[in-house]
């Protein structure tokens, strides 16, 4: 039987069509190889091959060994925990609401789930391939949508914020890994573009009014740079890496602190909300909703209903499902409701993180922990405020507050991480060699 012949064989046993491919390719090299050695102990060049095939075994079961390891998975202890999230948001939602937001909120959910579902499908290598194009074509949309070329906003600003741009920048993140893993082996101008980029969505966060998408998005590049970097993904040595991505994060402070500056009161407003969160009396109102919280906080049970009156509470908060819903859980249902809620949001975070250890392809690697430190830094934010710790105003629960299309996007970096689950046995890295292999 010939290489060719023995190949064949082999796949068509694999009922995984996308693995089909990666697996012919690695069987043709190891084959390839051992006749190179074989012709190397001196045999010659047909009887070499024929030996080549004859030791790689029967193709048959061969293949059917293959079929059992790259046999596409669903990670359930990923899925479960967020649908439960998700169920048990909407049903709370519904007895906070009623009818009247509940149904949008559904359609929204249900939009999600069947993105969620296209993305575990997806190949998700072609973020990879078109990780500039999806990077610039978001960072225009949002400009566009806010009015940044002169043409009428697209989007609706309510108190100064376009919070409808939101879920845009958080596709930004699962981007940014592919705009990293394109990068690879390139040297310290590739890192500098990969910051350049990053300070760019930056940016973005500040000009739609939303200073903790500015913290979230932030923690999220410099964690993923900084993985980057440890793993030898760019052609330089670690130390001068660490310190790029340093210089940055210092500038990028430096920014910050003169964009609020330069904002009159805006600088002065941060102050007492930062001492307010510390729970230091300013000697004005800073933050209405937030003082709301922490009397509402002080309150609550380890199980039961806390002091404070539920209804007053709905009645005083303008938007309890969206900005205050673990608040609302603490004081209805009591500090152990409010545990199984971030346990439950743990272990979909924790999931995510997993797949950094588990092999498989690096960009599939990169992805889901960028997601998992976006949808910890956003859950670490709104579970600070809802206990009343308010340095920065809440923007998503993920997978449990009303979020409208922040749940189609939250669900769709849930769908691109179950498609790394899926695939990690199934897609074959490619041959690009890192600082840390060379």
């Amino acid at each position: 039987m010939d290489k060719e012949s023995y190949i064949a064989q082999v796949t068509e046993q694999i009922r995984c069509r996308r693995a089909r491919e990666d697996v012919a390719e690695e069987l043709r090299d190891h084959i390839e190889d051992q006749e190179r050695a074989y012709l190397a102990a001196g045999m010659d060049k047909e009887e070499a091959a024929r030996e080549a095939v004859r030791q790689m075994g029967d193709p048959v079961e061969a293949g059917m060994a293959l079929d059992r390891i790259h046999r596409p998975k669903l990670e359930l202890g990923l899925l479960l925990p967020a649908c439960l999230l998700i169920v048990a948001g909407l049903a709370l939602q519904c007895g906070i609401n009623g009818d009247s937001k509940i149904v949008r909120q559904g359609v929204w959910t249900a939009a999600g789930l069947g993105i969620m579902t296209a993305m575990y499908f997806l190949d998700y290598r072609i973020i990879g391939r078109y990780a500039y194009l999806l990077y610039g074509g978001l960072a225009l949309f949002v400009l566009a949508g806010i009015g940044a070329f002169g043409n009428a906003p697209l989007l609706a600003r309510v108190n100064g914020r376009y919070d409808s741009a939101l879920p845009v920048l958080m596709l930004l993140v699962p981007v940014f890994a592919g705009v990293l893993y394109r990068l690879m082996g390139t040297s310290v101008r590739g890192l500098l573009l990969a910051e350049g980029l990053a300070a760019a969505g930056l940016m973005l966060a500040y000009l739609i009014g939303s200073r903790t998408m500015m913290a979230v998005l932030g923690i999220s590049f410099a964690a993923m740079l900084l993985l980057a970097v440890s793993r030898g993904w760019f052609a330089l040595r670690p130390r001068i890496g660490y310190g790029c991505i340093g210089g940055s994060i210092a500038a990028a402070a430096g920014v910050v602190l003169y964009l609020a500056y330069s904002s009159g009161g805006k600088m002065a407003y941060g102050i007492r909300r930062l001492l307010s969160a510390l729970g230091v009396d300013s000697g004005t109102q800073v933050d209405y909703q937030a003082d709301v919280v922490r009397e509402v906080v002080k309150g609550v049970h380890f199980a039961g209903r806390g002091d404070f009156p539920a209804e007053e509470f709905v009645g005083r908060i303008a938007d309890v499902s969206s900005d205050v819903i673990f608040t609302y859980v603490l004081n209805t249902f009591g500090v152990l409701a409010g545990i199984v809620v971030a346990v439950l949001l743990g272990m979909v975070i924790w999931k995510m993180f997993s797949l950094l250890w588990g092999g498989g392809h690096r960009l599939g690697g990169m992805l889901a922990f960028g997601c998992a430190v976006f949808l910890g830094a956003d859950s670490l934010c709104y579970l600070l405020y809802n206990l009343g710790i308010g340095l920065f105003s809440p923007v998503y629960l993920p997978f449990f507050s009303r979020t409208g299309s922040g749940m189609a996007v939250s669900c769709l970096m849930l769908g691109l991480v179950l498609s790394v689950y899926r695939n990690r046995r199934v897609f074959r890295e490619e041959k690009r060699k890192t600082l840390a292999e060379s």
